[in-house]
């Protein structure tokens, strides 16, 4: 994925791409939106660029991804530029709690 995004920015000029392991997401102060015909949709003009990257790759990625708006769901957090904050479900947080526990537990003796 690391080539493709160096492709991304360098190549094709993508600007303020970032990634985490396979996933792609970046910004846009004013989205111009532009249709990406495979998916019958409309969507910022970055993230329809890098999507016809992919196709001339062929590379797989489906719609259930290409998601864009001022707040998203991205590796898991929920991040909201507007209100400056960043957060993870109840669920993450409580399965998170949990992992640290059973780590910190002395009691037994897997260490």
């Amino acid at each position: 994925m690391a080539l493709v995004v160096w492709i991304a920015i360098s190549i094709k000029r993508i600007e303020d791409l970032l990634h985490y392991m396979d996933d792609a997401f970046g910004f846009e102060m004013d989205p111009i939106l532009d249709y990406y015909e495979p998916y019958n949709k409309y969507y910022p003009k970055k993230q329809v660029s890098l999507l016809r990257l992919w196709d001339e790759l062929n590379l797989p990625h489906n719609i259930k991804k290409q998601e864009f708006g001022s707040s998203l769901v991205i590796i898991g957090f929920h991040v909201d530029p507007s209100c400056m904050s960043l957060s993870i479900p109840l669920s993450a947080r409580e399965e998170l709690v949990t992992a640290i526990r059973l780590f910190l537990d002395t009691s037994s003796s897997r260490r």
